[in-house]
Formats: structure tokens, sequence, C-alpha cells
């Protein structure tokens, strides 16, 4: 199977965590990489943050892509467990995307975090929502949703219905060990499932990787904490052994 890695990139590209940057645009010559970027829990809070953010963004997006990268937009959504604050309205959300659209470089996609992962019909309502905005927009923007757990099927079948992918597990390397697929998942393509595991150390990573197929993740990060402000110090590692595995 092929694997990918899928990259919360939320760092600057700028000061000192440009470097990491770089060794994303190297990475994307190497294997297939998704990355995510996040100026301020979105694009911006304000027009003029955008436009600086953009101004500061858009020449690494480019090289990412142009290395054979994907860049996918952060969106907040604030309803799954993880929120950190009340639930965003759709028109909120909508704005984010068309902010994005507006100011930075040709985006692959958009990453639409703190997903619900339960069955309330509203919130399956929610993401349709948001997915048929982007979609309106362009058929060509991937949707990856990131409940950071297993949710019902009802979000996924008849497909696709609140994403193109998901992010099925986000959480520690103790966890990941206990960590089962649904069964409708079963008559899905792999590389519409996501795996980030945090906590891993690099003599992790060969069996996290298998565990990952086991587990049927088309795309993996592995890194030592989930603040995501910078790459794991076994960075180029976990490229080599992605790379090995396709």
């Amino acid at each position: 199977m092929s694997m990918s890695i899928t990259v919360p990139a939320y760092f600057d590209p700028s000061g000192s965590t440009v470097k990491y940057w770089n060794d994303l645009v190297t990475a994307a010559a190497k294997v297939p990489l998704i990355v995510i970027f996040n100026p301020d829990s979105g694009p911006g809070k304000t027009p003029a943050a955008v436009k600086n953010a953009a101004a500061e963004y858009n020449p690494y997006i480019q090289k990412v892509q142009a290395a054979g990268g994907k860049v996918y937009g952060y969106i907040a959504s604030r309803v799954g467990s993880d929120a950190d604050g009340p639930m965003r309205s759709l028109s909120a959300v909508e704005a984010d995307i068309n902010a994005y659209v507006t100011n930075y470089k040709k985006l692959n996609g958009f990453f639409i975090d703190q997903m619900s992962n339960d069955t309330n019909a509203s919130h399956i309502r929610f993401y349709k929502s948001i997915y048929s905005f982007i979609k309106g927009l362009s058929s060509s923007y991937t949707v990856m949703g990131n409940p950071g757990s297993n949710v019902p099927a009802g979000y996924a079948t008849p497909w696709p219905q609140t994403a193109d992918q998901f992010v099925l597990f986000e959480d520690t390397k103790a966890k990941y060990t206990s960590y089962k697929p649904e069964s409708w998942q079963n008559s899905m393509p792999t590389s519409r499932f996501v795996h980030m595991v945090y906590g891993e150390t690099q003599s992790d990573l060969k069996s996290a990787l298998s565990l990952a197929v086991k587990n049927k993740a088309g795309s993996v990060y592995l890194t030592t904490n989930n603040a995501y402000n910078t790459l794991p110090s076994y960075w180029n590692d976990l490229v080599a052994d992605v790379a090995a595995m396709n």
C-alpha cells in the first residue's frame, strides 16, 4: 500500500521555525506529503492580519507544491470534544474559507478541525454544508475532517458525506496500541484515513508505521508532542521510513 505523511505545520515560515518549512519542501520531493498550515487558528483574525500572513506563507506554499506536496488551510469548527469555544456559525466558517481562497496561493484543500464524532443530525448537516460550500468553490479541493477519533458511518456513507478524508485517530502512543478501526472502513480506500500519534520516539517509528498499516491508515503523522509547533527531531528518519514503504 502507499503511505503518505500529513503534517499539522503549526509554525510560521519565519524566524527560528523557517527551517521546518525548508524541511517540508525537501520531504515533499521524497514522499507523498500533505501540509496543514495554520496562521492563527484560521487564515487570520483581521483583513490586515490575513494579508500579512499570506505574504509570509505564500512563498512556502508554492515551494511545497512545486516539490510535489499538497497544502491545506486550517479551519476551526469548534464542535468536537477539543473545542476551545462555542460552535462556530456556518457563515463564520465560510468567511475563513473565502479568506484563504482570496489571499493565499491556490490551495489543495482544507482541514476542518474540531469535528464532532457523535450521531447528532444537526452536526452532520453542519459538516455537509461546509463540504458542499468548499466543493462549490472548486471540485478539486480536498476536505479533510478531524474528529480525532472514529466516527459513525453516517459521516462517511454514502460517500462522500462530510469530508473526503478523516483523521480517525489523534492521541497518544499508549492509546494507539488499542485502537481499532470501524467495520465501515473496510469498504473505503485507506487513503481516506489519517492517524496522528504523539509521544512516539525514534525507536518506535517502524513499529508505529506497521500498526498504522494494520489499522487501515493511508496517511500518518508521528511526533513527540501535540502542540505541532515543531517537527520531531527524527523527522528525516520518518520520511525515510515512509519512503521505504512506498
